[in-house]
């Protein structure tokens, strides 16, 4: 199909909830099991019978309905495996039991740099013991705790690992149920200096307007944040606008993910003059599939907000990419956000409804390829091939 036309390219998806499985027989782990106990490479990858190990690290065993028992076994597999760099258990239901066996784990074995943990019944004890695993290991630069129900009592040890923590770059608590207090103590964290923290993940927590003054307060207080992800959230024309001010006072923000939340015309214009002097690559006031299942409101800028992200294009000497999916805006608002893309020397992705026309689509192109349009590291660390 013409155009760039993906729906959505955030890690929001689904509720977070209890996951229940029938967890898988032992023998059926037992050749990954013997394969990664003799520490063997792959070329390429090779798949188990449960669990698929690739050749640039990734042990990928999301979906694979481990159990914590299971996990147990596999935790001590991997003690001394020299071959596995991202450790990835999503949906297995390991529950705090393995969030604490893998938290030992990630401080006995250094080669392992990347924990991905979604969705696994992993409360505040669990969240404890990988907090102070995660302090005392520093070759670990990515922590992926989505849809785990860790709360604001979570989110407190998440912080007090984040004190001084100069190694752990990616930190995901996606549909964590963080609640206002478990944000303002992750903010206070990054906020105080002393820590290596890129990108943090926020999405889908049921984040209303208040919460954006700690947003804010990220954003001119924490100039290591490369990355911030809030889609899914409440936070409204208000929390726009709020945000948009402290965007003029920051330097190093390079995305923005602010889809589904609520934000009409007036935030949207708020954001997009802001943008105008940031260094954004990537800005997304689009749609998140979680929108409708975490009760998010789509974002409704209109043609009036299209008209403003146009004069956005045609000033930005470094976006790259702007999704507007689904936010009200007519074949006319389309049609003005085509045409200043197509004499934008940077923009290389224009996410909105219908097809684009192909002089258009060739000229995305090109300027992808003259610009570059990598997957980053971390979330190429995080593929699965079950998901």
């Amino acid at each position: 199909m013409p155009g760039d036309l993906r729906m959505d390219e955030s890690p929001v998806h689904c509720p977070v909830h209890r996951v229940a499985i029938t967890p898988c027989e032992v023998r059926e782990l037992t050749p990954l099991l013997d394969h990664l106990s003799a520490d063997s490479a792959v070329q390429g990858s090779r798949r188990f019978p449960r669990g698929t190990m690739l050749d640039d690290g990734r042990l990928d065993l999301c979906k694979q309905s481990l159990g914590t028992d299971n996990c147990l076994q596999l935790v001590a597999a991997l003690r001394h495996n020299t071959r596995v760099r991202s450790l990835m258990l999503g949906t297995d239901a390991i529950g705090d039991a393995g969030a604490g066996a893998v938290a030992r784990l990630a401080a006995a074995n250094a080669h392992l740099k990347v924990l991905y943990l979604g969705c696994n019944n992993i409360g505040p004890e669990g969240a404890g013991e990988l907090a102070v695993a995660v302090a005392q290991a520093p070759q670990v630069t990515g922590l992926w705790l989505k849809r785990n129900p860790l709360g604001a009592e979570g989110a407190q040890s998440i912080a007090r690992m984040l004190r001084g923590n100069r190694n752990l770059r990616v930190l995901d608590l996606v549909n964590t149920d963080l609640r206002g207090a478990g944000v303002r103590a992750v903010v206070d964290a990054l906020c105080a200096g002393g820590n290596g923290l890129r990108s943090l993940y926020l999405s889908g927590n049921g984040l209303g307007p208040a919460v954006a003054a700690d947003l804010a307060r990220l954003l001119r207080e924490a100039p290591q944040i490369e990355e911030l992800y809030a889609s899914a959230n409440h936070l409204g024309d208000a929390g726009a606008i709020e945000l948009a001010q402290a965007l003029r006072e920051n330097s190093t923000l390079q995305t923005l993910e602010l889809a589904s939340n609520g934000i009409g015309s007036h935030g949207a214009r708020a954001l997009f003059e802001a943008a105008r002097g940031s260094s954004l690559l990537s800005l997304n006031l689009g749609h998140a599939a979680s929108a409708k299942a975490l009760g998010a409101s789509a974002n409704q800028m209109g043609d009036e907000g299209a008209a403003c992200a146009a004069r956005l294009i045609g000033a930005s000497p470094v976006l790259r990419k702007l999704d507007l999916m689904r936010n009200g805006i007519t074949e006319c608002g389309q049609s003005v956000l085509m045409e200043a893309a197509l004499h934008s020397r940077w923009l290389g992705r224009l996410i909105v409804e219908g097809s684009q026309p192909e002089a258009l689509v060739q000229h995305l192109a090109l300027n992808r390829a003259a610009h570059g349009d990598d997957v980053p590291t971390d979330r190429a660390l995080i593929k699965s091939v079950y998901r």
